[in-house]
């Protein structure tokens, strides 16, 4: 009788206060109703509900964050923020419930993140040096808008914490491989039907000389493009997937690179693949993914040849130019001026640099100084990855980059000498992982929030696997074929 009691006395309780809930958020949303557009009611209502499930399930909040990154749900679908983006928003959201989870149970973060460990520890020492250098002593009023880009290294730990089982990576890593396809897709279109549908540069190759064709850029997404290539040409070699799934996904995958009209991105993939195929199966490895690539740029000329021939002689002509570009090439000059400037302001500036945010030259390409208002970053932006740090932290900064590689060799060594590793696996991460770190010669990914973020994914990818060992099933079946030791 007690025990009914009780309950009745629950019920009762959990009635009221539901009431309560309910009638405060009536009143409140009658409020909004009455003062705001219908819109804005609508978006807060979906808001509360995003951050309520993201609280309950951050790791649907990380695919969320990451899809909004690479621009997988287009910029133009996104809310528009005036200082921040809301990728940073869901960023910032995860890192406070992760925060949180760590402390009430007792994680250990370091552990987890193992070699990588110090080398961000450095590299955020350096980021948090340099803001208050330039918030107490040299003031730049872009500060925040460049620094901003680290929030994405917060996905790192965020990832390790959240995805700790199995079936949460197996679904980390279909959700990274769907979202190169999306990309894909979104770049080709773009590419095809000189269309806008991500917020990146879609613009006209050449003016002069190859009219028509429109080249798309997908950012840091075109990483997880060069991943998903290498993971499927693995998985080929090891029939381990279906080739009716696997051949047109290579297909998409090589066309939406080959529209970037890249030449770095093109070099680090081809470099990338090969030693991808190398780690996995040697020397045999090698020549067949070679021999796949080949065959998959073939099929790609022949099939624009016939359906769009002047796509088919840009490609040609784009690849078999690199002499041509480096020896007169605009973009190649324009870059060399870059690295000189930002070089003399190091000198000048050796301890703190120009500081995050901070401007190291003038305008310098004629189209920018009779059109100002197309590049108003380009007084501060470099696209050298690796001169960012020395030139924007100081000296003390320049080996941030180099830190983070060599903790990921490390890992990497350590988890391949797992008797029971998937080598095709790993072969991919780690193929994947070189190409931003040689673009980022010519390309700001360490300094860019996608390019970050793609750094941030192979790191996570890496080290998730190191900690559940050989164990761990990468394969995208929905069957469990995991292997025990």
């Amino acid at each position: 009788m007690n025990s009914v009691n009780v309950n009745l006395i629950k019920s009762d309780q959990f009635g009221t206060a539901f009431t309560i809930w309910t009638s405060v958020m009536g009143l409140f949303l009658g409020f909004l109703i009455a003062v705001l557009p219908w819109w804005l009611v609508i978006g807060f209502c979906l808001g509360t509900a995003g951050l309520v499930i993201m609280a309950r399930y951050p790791f649907w909040g990380i695919i969320f964050a990451l899809a909004l990154v690479f621009e997988a749900i287009p910029r133009a679908g996104q809310v528009k923020l005036s200082v921040v983006s809301p990728s940073d928003l869901v960023i910032l959201y995860l890192t406070m419930i992760v925060f949180v989870q760590v402390i009430i149970n007792g994680i250990n973060i370091r552990e987890k993140i193992g070699r990588l460990w110090w080398p961000l520890i450095y590299l955020f020492s350096c980021i948090v040096i340099s803001l208050c250098y330039v918030k107490f002593f040299a003031p730049n009023k872009m500060a925040m808008a460049e620094g901003r880009a680290f929030v994405a290294w917060l996905l790192f730990p965020i990832i390790l914490v959240v995805v700790n089982s199995k079936d949460k990576f197996k679904w980390l890593l279909r959700a990274v491989i769907s979202i190169s396809l999306i990309v894909s897709l979104w770049v080709i279109l773009q590419s095809m039907l000189n269309i806008h549908i991500m917020s990146l540069r879609v613009e006209e190759l050449d003016s002069k000389k190859m009219l028509g064709i429109t080249r798309s850029i997908a950012g840091g997404g075109t990483y997880l493009i060069i991943f998903s290539l290498i993971y499927f040409i693995n998985r080929l070699m090891e029939k381990r997937i279906s080739k009716l799934l696997t051949i047109p996904a290579i297909f998409l995958l090589v066309i939406a690179l080959a529209v970037t009209f890249g030449r770095g991105v093109w070099m680090a993939t081809g470099v990338s693949i090969i030693l991808s195929a190398y780690l996995f199966k040697g020397r045999r490895g090698a020549v067949f993914a070679l021999m796949v690539a080949a065959f998959s740029v073939a099929l790609l000329l022949s099939v624009l040849s016939v359906i769009k021939p002047q796509f088919a002689t840009a490609i040609y002509e784009r690849a078999t130019g690199v002499v041509t570009e480096v020896d007169r090439g605009k973009s190649f000059n324009w870059r060399i001026i870059e690295d000189s400037y930002a070089i003399d302001k190091i000198e000048k500036h050796p301890f703190f640099g120009v500081g995050i945010g901070g401007a190291y030259k003038n305008t310098v390409s004629t189209s920018f100084i009779t059109n100002p208002g197309t590049f108003a970053d380009e007084t501060r932006f470099i696209h050298n990855g690796y001169l960012f740090f020395p030139l924007k932290m100081g000296l003390f900064a320049a080996l941030c980059p180099f830190a983070i590689i060599f903790g990921f060799v490390l890992t990497y060594r350590d988890t391949l000498a797992d008797p029971f590793a998937d080598r095709a696996f790993l072969a991919a991460v780690g193929g994947a992982f070189l190409a931003p770190v040689i673009t980022s010669v010519t390309q700001p990914e360490w300094s860019n929030i996608s390019g970050i973020t793609a750094f941030a994914i192979f790191m996570s990818l890496l080290v998730l696997y190191r900690i559940h060992g050989g164990v761990l099933d990468t394969s995208l079946s929905t069957k469990d074929m995991s292997r025990s030791k």
